[in-house]
Parts: structure tokens; C-alpha cells; sequence
């Protein structure tokens, strides 16, 4: 544990020594409380003696303000008196000088991994002008309607609502970033702008996007809707040919087979008999392990399946052809391996976040409601029921040892096939009695 020792001649100063930190240095001051006893206090700890001697000439301010805010913590008074931890006064500067000297600064001190993603965010959804419009703009002038806006943009472009967070927390970063570093002028800035927009009360959109995660996970397509889902993919003039072959290939075994994701992620060529037409589905790929399990090659585990089954389940309705097509343009590459993963690139896996990026972006281009991945899987036994595959079967190609959900399912989907009949029944009837 660390030790306080007063420094010696140095009224008021004091040194702190610890094993991580090393010698750092904190001045005491008095103050009185709000039952009127005299207390004792200590500021920040700061990394050299010239600051300890700064903090010191404020330690009249420390003791008038301590006595004032009773209750708030060093931080928070620092924040108040030294200017050194309060943001930086804009002259001008836009919010992209301050992200691109932000990325140095991460360069310098953090891992290269890290810095590698951060400027992979910063070029494609801050750096951009299209998707992020005041990007130069004075960096203390932006507003958190700015910012609210350009949240709302980048969940259009497809993300997932955790995503979409995810590339937020990078600009909270830079104006973090920005309160950290030391300028020549200063003001106060209570509350971050980025932070304000955290504390708002959820948009409707933001509504709806929690309401979709949790409430409608089990939302399924129709066949009519998958292939204009399908059609959506092979006549887009953004995706190359090789791009067409592989999204439709990847949406026709979800589709048709009722896979679950890491099942699908795990997938690799030794799988498929292309005599019998079949796909063995014997493993799942998890990432969610320890963080010291973890390498930079291979950051998940492969293990069985959920039920920890092995299952045998036919290509049908055009899934082989569309997956022979695929097969047929991997095979042609260099390091071609029967072990390559069937839906990754460069023998890295598919990841969930770009499979949800993908079906909300699809979804939206074919103008039908956002499924998630699980949604394709609850779309395959709704398809079968209406090609007349009996329900044990069904049970058997999902691998559920409990028939409760396909039941359900089957249930679901008998019940609003009847509806539409009675619809159009009693519709016609009503016609009947009109004429």
C-alpha cells in the first residue's frame, strides 16, 4: 500500500510512491465541513514537484471551494480551479484536427491493434464528410442535435444498434481526449456534448430499435419476401460478381437450411457431400471467451454444436446450386484449403456484427422488415411447413431436442394462413351480399 510522506522543504507537499505509479506528488490543504469542523484534504496526485508547487499557490482556492461544494470529489473541485483539466478554449480548431491528433497520440501510447481500428472508424464514419457533415467544424461549436443526427446516420447505413454505439463511443473518445490535453487558453465545459446525448430520452427510433432486439427476434421472411431479398442482391450495381456469388450463396444456406449462426460461422468446405447434396453440421464457433484464451490468429474457440449434436441437412430449393457457385470461385484461389472456412475471407471467420450489417442493409434495399440472423433461421421452419415437410423432420434438420419451438412455429404460421383464408372468405362473401 502506498505511504504519504511530506517532502522536505516544501510546506504542505507530500509524495506518494507506488509500484505502477511511482513517486507522485499531492499538496494538503484545510477546509471546513458542513458541521463546521475543521478537515483535512489533498488534491490530485500529480507526477512532478512543479506541479505540486502550482497546486499549492491554489491551496487557498482549494480550501474556499472544498468548503462551498462540500461533498464533490478532488476531481470534480480540480476541474473548477486548475486549468489544466478543463477544456481547451476553440480557436478554430475542427473536430478533425483534433480526432487526427488524437490518433497520434494513440499511435504513440497504445497498442498498434488498437490504433489500427480507431483509424479505421475515424477515416470511414468521421473523417467522411457524407456521413459525418461538420466534421469541420469548430469542435466546441458542434451541438448535440449535430451529434444526434449523425447517430441516426450511421444506424440508416445498416449497423446494428450495438454497433452504432460502438462508433459513437469514438467521438466521446476524442472529446475526451480534448478535455486531457494542455492548451494555452482554457474554458469550462461542464458536459461533453456527446455525453448530453447519452442522457437524452430515447428517440422513437431508438425505441423501435430496442423493441426490434427484444421483442422481435423470432420475426421471420416470407418466401415472397426472401426472394426479393435475393433478387435485391443479384441485380445490385455495387456488389461485383464475386460479391454476388458469395451473399447469394451466404442468404441461401441460412435461408434454406435454418442454421443457427455459430453453426454457420463454423461451416468450412470438408462439410458438404456434393453427391448426396448435404451439409453435416457438427460445430459452432464462439467468440466469447476469456480474453487470455485469445490470440491475435484465432480470437474464438470451435466447439459442438448448442445440443451438441451432429446432424445431416439437405441443400434444397436452389441452396446447392447457388453454394456449387461459390465453391467453384473460392477453389480457383491461391491456399485453396477443404478447411477454409466456408463464409469467411482469408481463413478468418464470418463475423455476426457484418452477417446483422448485411440483412438490415438487404432488408432495406428490398424495402421488407429487419430480421436478425436468428430471424432466417425461424424463416427456414416456416418455409418447410408450407412445402409440406412434416414436423419431425423439421425437428431433426434444427437439431431441437425439445419439438416445443418448431410446434410453435408450425402453429404460428398455420394459424396465419387460416386467418388470410378467412379473410378472404368472409371478404367475398360480404361482395356476394353487395350485389
Amino acid at each position: 500500500m502506498a505511504k504519504r510522506m511530506k517532502v522536505a522543504n516544501e510546506p504542505n507537499i507530500y509524495s506518494v510512491e507506488s509500484e505502477k505509479k511511482g513517486k507522485q506528488y499531492q499538496v494538503q490543504y484545510s477546509y471546513t465541513d458542513t458541521e463546521g469542523k475543521q478537515r483535512k484534504g489533498y488534491t490530485e496526485l500529480v507526477p512532478t514537484l512543479k506541479e505540486a508547487r502550482r497546486d499549492r499557490a491554489k491551496a487557498a482556492e482549494y480550501s474556499a471551494l472544498r468548503t462551498k461544494y462540500h461533498g464533490k470529489t478532488i476531481k470534480e473541485i480540480n476541474r473548477l480551479i486548475n486549468p489544466d483539466s478543463v477544456i481547451y478554449k476553440s480557436e478554430g480548431i475542427s473536430l478533425k484536427e483534433m480526432a487526427q491528433e488524437y490518433l497520434q497520440y494513440v499511435k504513440k501510447h497504445k497498442a498498434n491493434s488498437t490504433y489500427v481500428s480507431l483509424e479505421s472508424l475515424f477515416r470511414n464514419y468521421i473523417f467522411n464528410i457524407e456521413k459525418c457533415p461538420f466534421v469541420n467544424k469548430d469542435i466546441f461549436k458542434i451541438k448535440p442535435s449535430h451529434l444526434q443526427s449523425w447517430h441516426d446516420t450511421i444506424y440508416d447505413l445498416g449497423f446494428s444498434y450495438n454497433a452504432t454505439n460502438k462508433i459513437y463511443t469514438c467521438m466521446n473518445k476524442i472529446y475526451t481526449y480534448a478535455i486531457s490535453i494542455k492548451r494555452d487558453k482554457y474554458v469550462n465545459l461542464p458536459n461533453l456534448p456527446t455525453q448530453i446525448v447519452n442522457e437524452y430520452p430515447h428517440s422513437q427510433r431508438e425505441r423501435d430499435i430496442r423493441n426490434y432486439l427484444k421483442g422481435e427476434r423470432d420475426a421471420y421472411w416470407t418466401y415472397e419476401q426472401y426472394t426479393s431479398v435475393m433478387e435485391t442482391i443479384l441485380n445490385n450495381d455495387k456488389y461485383t460478381a464475386d460479391e454476388i456469388t458469395y451473399y447469394s450463396a451466404l442468404l441461401s444456406v441460412c435461408f434454406c437450411t435454418g442454421i443457427r449462426f455459430g453453426e454457420l460461422a463454423a461451416l468450412t468446405w470438408k462439410d458438404v457431400d456434393w453427391k448426396s447434396q448435404k451439409i453435416t453440421i457438427n460445430k459452432s464457433l464462439n467468440r466469447k471467451i476469456p480474453k487470455e484464451l485469445k490470440t491475435k490468429a484465432k480470437p474464438y474457440e470451435i466447439k459442438t454444436t448448442k445440443k451438441g449434436e451432429s446432424k445431416e441437412v439437405p441443400l434444397l430449393f436452389g441452396s446447392y446450386t447457388l453454394l456449387q457457385d461459390l465453391y467453384k470461385l473460392v477453389k480457383e484461389t491461391a491456399n485453396f484449403n477443404q478447411t477454409d472456412f466456408m463464409f469467411g475471407k482469408f481463413n478468418h471467420p464470418l463475423s455476426q456484427s457484418t452477417f446483422d450489417r448485411l440483412i438490415m442493409d438487404w432488408a432495406s434495399q428490398a424495402n421488407v422488415k429487419r430480421i436478425t440472423p436468428h430471424g432466417l433461421r425461424h424463416s427456414a421452419v416456416s418455409y418447410w411447413y408450407t412445402k409440406g415437410i412434416e414436423i419431425e423432420v423439421a425437428i431433426a434438420w434444427c437439431g431441437h431436442k425439445d419439438s416445443d419451438m418448431i410446434r410453435e412455429v408450425y402453429q404460428h404460421v398455420q394459424i396465419n394462413k387460416m386467418t388470410d383464408e378467412y379473410i378472404a372468405k368472409f371478404s367475398e362473401d360480404k361482395e356476394e351480399r353487395k350485389e
